[in-house]
């Protein structure tokens, strides 16, 4: 029971790597939003993370338990090689199960402390994608607004059309703002 738990952490673990992947990839903006979508759908997030407290819970509990069944090992094996100054063929096989169980004990460590460091990793990367996919459609939208007040017209200078020709002279003030474009206060909460 206990190899086919430790199984599961080893297949978390891989899903973790592959979503920090999709998260840390350079990918085209559309399949970003897309994978962004996929992963914080509104009510689903919701029971995601308390999903994931939940993980992350059981693996500091298996990173304790592996850390003591480790340590346990030790001083079983301590004792064996102490007590036994000339290893036997019976003393030297419980000698070699006992170093069979550390290593799967320290195994299981490095399998649930990666885990739970990939969580935190994840669920950082995550926010940053997120605020960034924000700053750039806050920035296409501001873009987007600027460039639609242009209108061209063929009629030349009239008088019903000096307005809009009068409105194309700030397009020079309004790159000049777009490229001082500054973020909000909310995206500024980076750090």
């Amino acid at each position: 029971m206990k190899n086919m738990l430790w199984l599961l952490v080893y297949l978390f673990l891989c899903t973790e790597i592959a979503i920090v992947a999709l998260l840390v990839l350079p990918l085209p903006k559309r399949v970003r939003r897309l994978v962004l979508r996929l992963l914080a759908t509104g009510s689903q997030f919701l029971h995601l993370a308390k999903f994931i407290n939940y993980i992350s819970l059981s693996l500091f509990f298996g990173m304790i338990e592996s850390l003591t069944d480790a340590y346990r090992v030790q001083l079983k094996l301590s004792e064996q090689t102490a007590a036994n100054g000339l290893l036997s063929n019976a003393v030297s096989f419980e000698v070699h199960t006992l170093k069979q169980r550390q290593f799967r004990s320290q195994r299981n460590f490095y399998l649930a402390s990666f885990s739970l460091t990939l969580l935190f990793v994840i669920s950082k990367l995550f926010e940053l994608t997120s605020r960034i996919n924000v700053l750039e459609s806050q920035l296409e939208t501001k873009f987007t607004s600027g460039t639609s007040s242009e209108q061209p017209s063929d009629l030349g200078p009239t008088s019903s059309n000096q307005d809009q020709h009068s409105k194309k002279t700030p397009d020079k003030a309004k790159s000049k703002e777009l490229k001082s474009f500054k973020p909000t206060t909310e995206s500024k909460k980076i750090v």
